[in-house]
């Protein structure tokens, strides 16, 4: 998987963008598979990889960026230009490597009960908008204020599954647990 977005504010709308120009990349790749330990157990198991760069130019207002955020010691890097008035202009730019896996256990017993475990691996990383959102939304009515500090989300999920299937009856009793 391939994609590339980019997003180029209209200019001379007499109000500042809600999202900043900026290039997006991304490229992914996954493998699955399933092996039989015998006629009744089955084992599968999946990892993706994830590749994501993220280019922007925004001006900040200067007491945001050095005071309400203290992004000139977080990110002096993303500095581009001398301050003009109030602003300051930046060239904001994150790359992401993103990891996903899971890894899934079935085993059917007799009466058509079956055995089920799986444990998933899922990772995001913050899109654009909500690491540069500055403004009012106009479709939902609210102002929107982005943090470059927002790093990717990793979460960890097991499920144990006890299912039953058969023609006149059915039942599944699945706890987990979700870590974020």
């Amino acid at each position: 998987m391939v994609r590339y977005q980019q997003n180029d504010a209209v200019s001379g709308t007499g109000t500042s963008p809600l999202i900043p120009d900026f290039d997006k990349y991304d490229a992914g790749m996954y493998a699955i598979g399933n092996y039989n330990l015998n006629e009744t157990t089955e084992i599968s198991a999946g990892i993706r990889y994830d590749f994501t760069d993220i280019n922007a130019n925004k001006e900040y207002n200067v007491t945001d960026w050095q005071e309400t955020y203290n992004y000139d010691e977080l990110f002096p890097e993303f500095e581009s230009g001398a301050i003009r008035g109030t602003d300051i202009p930046t060239n904001p730019r994150f790359t992401y490597h993103n990891v996903s896996a899971s890894l899934g256990l079935s085993k059917k017993f007799d009466n058509n009960i079956q055995l089920l475990a799986n444990y998933g691996l899922a990772s995001r990383v913050p899109n654009p908008s909500e690491l540069f959102s500055e403004g009012l939304h106009h479709s939902a009515a609210r102002i929107e204020t982005g943090l470059l500090t927002i790093g990717k989300e990793i979460a960890n999920k097991f499920i144990l599954s006890l299912e039953k299937n058969s023609n006149d009856f059915g039942f599944a009793i699945s706890p987990y647990y979700n870590q974020d």
